[in-house]
């Protein structure tokens, strides 16, 4: 009995990997999904039935437009509630796997520009404020660095440009020739 026991458990994982594999090869998604379908009725062991319920899922939207819109508004709803927060890296993530659902949408790029521009911003002001902390100190040649960081992030802004040149001109002591 333990023996026809283990046989049958044998033939099924067999049958399993085969399912798998016809699955695996399939380009078209719709009959990779019903082969995912058919194997997951093979699958035992629990590796299997991860693997097939990762692959089923990873199928849905490409084969329920349904879902595939129903999780496209959920990934923009994250993604603009992460960067309202400013979760800047969970806000790309979201709106990556939007654009990855709905490439054409314009949605999604325009909210991984915004998420760039952020990023500059907070790059920029992090570098002013580390100026303006030099400034205080009186490191000159560190405020005139952050300064040139800052005026990498925004070419030709008039803030830093003016405290850059001022720093330069009238705090830095002359160069010795």
């Amino acid at each position: 009995e333990a023996y026809r026991t283990a046989l049958e458990k044998k033939k099924r994982k067999q049958e399993f990997d085969r399912a798998a594999s016809a699955a695996r090869a399939e380009p078209l998604s719709v009959r990779a999904y019903e082969l995912w379908k058919q194997a997951k009725a093979l699958a035992e062991d629990p590796k299997d039935v991860a693997e097939v319920d990762q692959k089923l899922d990873a199928l849905l939207p490409r084969v329920d437009m349904a879902e595939r819109d129903r999780r496209f508004d959920l990934a923009m709803k994250a993604a603009d509630a992460a960067f309202a927060e400013g979760k800047l890296d969970d806000a790309e993530k979201s709106f990556r796997s939007a654009q990855a659902l709905k490439g054409s949408d314009l949605k999604p790029g325009q909210g991984l520009s915004r998420v760039d521009a952020a990023r500059k911003q907070k790059g920029y002001d992090a570098a002013v404020a580390e100026g303006r902390a030099a400034e205080e100190k009186r490191e000159w040649s560190d405020a005139i660095e952050a300064y040139d960081r800052a005026l990498r992030m925004k070419p030709a802004d008039p803030a830093a440009t003016a405290r850059r040149r001022e720093v330069e001109e009238t705090r830095r002591p002359p160069r010795l020739t």
